[in-house]
This record gives C-alpha cells, structure tokens and sequence, in this order.
C-alpha cells in the first residue's frame, strides 16, 4: 500500500498499483472510489476525494441524502497535488500551489467560511478539519479559516512551519526544527504533544 485515510466511519487508500480500496459506511458512496490511478486519498464523512495520476481531482459520495450535499464532492478542474476533506468542504492544493476550496458557502449554521474565506498565495502543505482548514506557505507560517472554535484556527505566530494537519477540535503542525506545535482544545491532552 502507498497511502491511507481515515474518515469518520470509513476509510479509503491506494494500493500498491495505484488503484483504490475503501471500505466502512458507504450509505452516501462514500467507500465506492472510482477506476483508474491514483496518488493520494481523503476520506471525510460523507464524502471522499482523490488525486489521480493525471493530476485530476476525483470526489465520491454524498449520494442518497440531498440534506448533507452542499456540492463537497463536485471537484473543480484543474491540475492539484493535494486534497483534503472534512464534512461539508473540500480542499486542495493546484500544481502552482494556490488553494481551492469547495463545498458549502450558503451562510447556514454549518457554514463558518471554510470555503469563501480560502487564503490566497502560494502554500505548501494543506490539510482540511471537521468545519475548517489550514495550509502552510511557501514563508513557513500557518494560516487557518472556517470555524475557531477552540481557537482551532489561531495559529501561534513565529515558527518555521512545515507541515500541518487539522482535526476536529484542534490543530498541531510540524516546525522545521523537528518540534510539533498544537492549538484548540486541550481535553485529554490534544494539544500537549509528548
């Protein structure tokens, strides 16, 4: 296997030959991936999306419920490096670095920004939470949008950043000294990294 993701209660990843395998809930199509090759997977809650070796964005799911598709698997064209999904949005990284997002932007309680406040310039690493997303830039700082709650999306200033992943209540980064740094909620120790 190459790589592996875990949704909510599914989870997806792509094999050896490129090709990919989910598995879990598949209520909305979201453990039925599509043919062909692949380089990377995310899996998200009711929907999941991946990067063919074509450098195609491909989504799935969301199917049999109108009420949970705000548009999250309807990938946009272009060429991507990365994606990733959270609930009701999605988001990737383009071939020149710049972020898209896609998804919910209808001002209901689910919408908190995570796709029209989408930053712009040039980012390295992306990575997308339940209700939010943040991306590393070219520079090393991390920037966060969508939902706060927690303060999950209020990055401490003055690292050297070099990756970033997002969960539900809380955020942690990797900083160029090897060292991890982590924001937003604290139950059970998630934002205290041993």
């Amino acid at each position: 296997f190459r790589q592996v993701s875990v949704g909510v209660a599914h989870a997806c990843l792509v094999k050896g030959n490129a090709t990919l395998a989910c598995w879990g809930n598949d209520y909305y199509g979201q453990a039925a991936p599509p043919s062909g090759t692949f380089t990377q997977v995310s899996a998200g809650v009711y929907h999941s999306c991946g990067i063919n070796t074509a450098g195609k964005v491909k989504c799935w799911g969301t199917e049999n419920d109108p009420e949970r598709d705000y548009g999250q698997a309807s990938a946009p064209s272009g060429a991507f490096d990365t994606v990733s999904v959270g609930v009701f949005h999605s988001c990737g990284l383009t071939a020149g670095g710049s972020v898209r997002c896609w998804g919910i932007s209808d001002g209901s309680s689910f919408d908190h920004g995570q796709v029209s406040d989408a930053p712009q310039g040039q980012f390295i690493d992306l990575d997308v939470g339940s209700y939010n997303a943040c991306a590393v830039s070219e520079e090393g700082s991390v920037v966060c949008w969508g939902d706060d709650t927690y303060g999950k999306s209020s990055p401490p200033d003055g690292a050297d950043y070099t990756a970033v992943s997002a969960g539900n209540a809380h955020t942690c980064a990797l900083v160029g000294d090897g060292a991890i740094a982590c924001w937003g909620e604290d139950t059970h120790g998630k934002t205290t990294p041993h």
